[in-house]
């Protein structure tokens, strides 16, 4: 099912037929795009560039 949005006219939805080949490559991408945030978090950790970074003592 596809939901879009427009400012006007609200939320539509489509439906659409989907075979495991297209879940399992929905799945792999957005395992592939967790991995690629992960890794760009921890970086930004290490350098000290996040806002409220858990791992800085505030006190």
């Amino acid at each position: 099912m596809k939901l879009t949005c427009r400012e006007k006219r609200g939320y539509h939805f489509e439906s659409a037929t989907w075979d495991e080949r297209k879940f399992i490559a929905l799945n792999e991408s957005i395992k592939e795009l967790a991995g690629t945030f992960s890794q760009f978090h921890i970086g930004l950790l290490q350098k000290g560039k996040l806002i409220n970074n858990p791992g800085a003592k505030i006190w």
